[in-house]
C-alpha cells in the first residue's frame, strides 16, 4: 500500500459537457451540492501530498479551497491534456517526493472512499511502473493510480483517450458498478437522485 502523503490526488473537472446540452453539468445540483463538489470533497478527505483540480476557464467556486485548481487554456482538445496539466502539476516543486498520482473524475459523484482506500492499498509503491485501476465489465478505468514511471507518458497525452490505453493490462480493483456511474446527461441526474 503506498501512503496518501506520497500521492498527488488530480480531480479532472475541465471537460465541456458537450452531452449535457448548453448548461455546465459539474455546476448542476445532486444530492443538495454542484455535481463536482462530490469528487472534490472525496479527495480532499484524504491526506494527500497535493491535491490539484485541472478547471476551464475561471477558478470554480465549487470545489474547495484545499484543492489547488489549474486552468486548462483549451479544453476542447480532451481530456488527454487536461491529465497531463494536472501531471505536470503535480511533479512542480515539491512534486520530487511524490510516488504517484491518483487521477479522478469530476461527475463520478458516487466512488466511495473504500474504494480509493482499495486502490492505494493495491498500488505497489516499490515499482514506479504500477498502476492500479478501477475494474468495470473486464476494462479498467478511472479512478486509477500512475506510478512515476508513467508520469511522461501521461503528460504527454493529448486529445480525448486519456489514460486508456496505459490502463491497459493493469491491475484492477473491483467496485460496485452503482457507485462509477459518470454523469454525462440530464436524465443521469434524475435517475440517480
Amino acid at each position: 500500500m503506498i501512503d496518501p502523503s506520497q500521492v498527488a490526488a488530480i480531480l479532472l473537472a475541465a471537460g465541456e459537457s458537450r452531452r449535457f446540452g448548453a448548461e455546465d453539468k459539474l455546476a448542476q445540483p445532486f444530492r443538495g451540492q454542484p455535481l463536482v463538489v462530490h469528487a472534490a470533497k472525496l479527495l480532499a478527505s484524504f491526506p494527500f501530498a497535493r491535491h490539484i483540480a485541472v478547471v476551464s476557464g475561471a477558478t470554480r467556486a465549487d470545489i474547495p479551497p484545499s484543492l489547488t485548481q489549474i486552468c486548462n487554456p483549451d479544453p476542447a482538445r480532451g481530456l488527454g491534456t487536461s491529465l497531463g496539466l494536472g501531471v505536470a502539476e503535480a511533479v512542480k516543486g515539491e512534486g520530487s517526493a511524490i510516488s504517484a498520482c491518483l487521477v479522478m473524475l469530476g461527475d463520478m459523484p458516487l466512488v466511495p472512499a473504500s474504494h480509493i482506500r482499495a486502490l492505494l492499498g493495491a498500488f505497489d509503491p516499490e515499482d514506479p511502473l504500477s498502476r492500479v485501476g478501477t475494474a468495470l465489465g473486464g476494462r479498467t478505468i478511472v479512478p486509477a493510480v500512475f506510478g512515476t514511471g508513467h508520469f511522461p507518458s501521461l503528460m504527454a497525452l493529448d486529445g480525448d483517450e486519456g489514460a486508456r490505453n496505459l490502463l491497459r493490462g493493469a491491475v484492477g480493483v473491483p467496485c460496485d458498478p452503482a457507485c462509477l456511474q459518470d454523469f454525462d446527461r440530464p436524465e443521469d441526474f434524475a435517475s440517480s437522485d
